[in-house]
């Protein structure tokens, strides 16, 4: 007989590589972000970084305890990482222009909003049984598949806000760049 591949052990290993990689970057990174902040004495929201660590922390766990085939496939791609990624780096950025604009805080509550109900809403299913989501609580498939198509809405929705975050913040900078007298770029 042959030896059978242990496609799922390897995809195990790499993605725990990957996440060993990013959890001490990440760590260092919000080290360095916070330096960079006190030396620069902008006023900073700690409140704002502690929401979208808890965010991403959430996300992380609803990914964990509702693994499944889409989840497999998804973390297969990546997707959900660099999503992680680009939502921590944006609301790190943004934490320190939030005092500034009540625009960007509104759009940052969104960003929040949606990024946590596209990961708590994606549904799920194994090889048996029905679909589920929310940590696996709700097992209902005609309800799954309406949630499917919310946490996409929510997905497409977060994209959405994260680009208009982007404007408003580089709308800021320029506004606090005007404020200074330095020259606008």
């Amino acid at each position: 007989m042959g030896v059978s591949f242990p496609i799922f052990s390897i995809i195990g290993i790499l993605v725990l590589l990957a996440l060993s990689g990013l959890i001490p970057l990440g760590i260092f990174l919000i080290i360095r972000s916070i330096r960079r902040r006190r030396s620069r004495n902008v006023k900073v929201s700690k409140a704002w970084c502690i929401l979208t660590v808890l965010c991403i922390v959430v996300v992380a766990v609803s990914w964990i305890f509702n693994i499944g085939w889409y989840r497999v496939i998804l973390t297969w791609s990546l997707l959900p990482v660099v999503h992680a990624i680009l939502f921590a780096v944006l609301g790190f950025i943004a934490a320190r222009r939030v005092s500034y604009s009540k625009k960007l805080k509104a759009l940052m509550i969104f960003c929040a909003s949606t990024y946590l109900s596209a990961y708590l809403l994606l549904p799920d299913g194994g090889d048996y049984g029905g679909m589920y989501f929310f940590f696996g609580l709700v097992r209902n498939n005609a309800l799954a598949t309406v949630m499917m198509y919310v946490a996409f809405a929510c997905f497409v929705a977060n994209i959405v806000f994260m680009i208009l975050t982007c404007v408003e913040m580089r709308r800021c900078k320029r506004k606090l760049d005007w404020d200074e007298g330095e020259p606008l770029s």
